[in-house]
């Protein structure tokens, strides 16, 4: 059973008042856990109709988003960091690295650790300035000194992952996809415009597909999805001579992009 610890008015039964709660409630930390344990965000702890529900059955004050952000949310994540080098122990590791952008357009780096005993834990998010093999060896660098400050696991580290690849030959990969894009100037200026016709196009998305109907849409690539790119150069290439009669079919008037493209 769960003990809620109070520092000022309890409930009263006869008049049914809400009890208030001190800054240092369990109840505001197990409100945190549960957030984020069930991956709500935070932000809903403003809702009117989730709050007013809590409130009517716990008979206590609902804390406030950057109440709970700014002094629980930092413990909790300790506690899981402990709680990964505690299951962790002192088996051999993996490391895996992602890299994805944020709502905000930053680029991320998400680094996954798991014993190659057991399941994997999340375990550290980094924002990277640039998604190259410098940033994310950096990433790795820091996440293994954040969890390990002693420095004593990186004997154990027997397989390093970015994506599904071992992460050396995904640098190299990466490099390569950069140096043939740089090389490739009208190729890439092909790809940057066709993006443009067709996105958030839904009229020429219908012409597309009542022209060339079992033909996938140009692909969209994502600069920091290594190897996008590559596909997208691939997928013109295969169909060179139907995508320029749908641009050729398009009206010039209507968008710079299909003159440019």
């Amino acid at each position: 059973m769960c003990i809620i610890k109070t520092t000022k008015t309890m409930f009263d039964n006869n008049h049914g008042c809400r009890k208030n709660i001190g800054s240092n409630s369990e109840f505001f930390e197990d409100i945190c856990r549960s957030f984020v344990a069930a991956n709500i965000p935070l932000n809903k702890l403003q809702h009117p109709k989730l709050k007013e529900t809590l409130e009517k059955y716990t008979k206590l004050s609902i804390p406030d988003e950057s109440t709970v952000r700014k002094n629980y949310l930092p413990k909790v994540y300790l506690e899981t960091v402990k709680k990964i080098q505690r299951e962790i122990g002192d088996n051999y590791i993996w490391v895996a690295i992602d890299e994805t952008t944020d709502s905000a357009g930053r680029y991320v780096a998400n680094v996954i650790v798991g014993s190659l005993m057991d399941k994997p834990s999340p375990a550290y998010t980094h924002c990277l300035q640039k998604t190259n093999s410098a940033s994310i060896a950096k990433t790795f660098n820091d996440a293994m000194i954040f969890l390990w400050p002693t420095g004593r696991r990186r004997v154990k580290i027997n397989v390093q992952q970015d994506d599904t690849l071992n992460m050396l030959s995904a640098w190299c990969i990466h490099r390569v996809a950069e140096t043939i894009r740089s090389l490739y100037p009208t190729v890439n200026t092909i790809i940057s415009n066709e993006k443009k016709v067709f996105v958030k196009a839904p009229s020429r998305v219908a012409h597309f597909k009542e022209m060339e109907p079992d033909l996938q849409l140009p692909p969209q690539p994502i600069l920091t999805r290594w190897g996008t790119w590559l596909n997208a150069a691939c997928y013109y290439a295969n169909n060179f001579e139907k995508i320029r009669e749908i641009l050729e079919s398009l009206d010039e008037d209507d968008a710079a992009s299909i003159v440019d493209a």
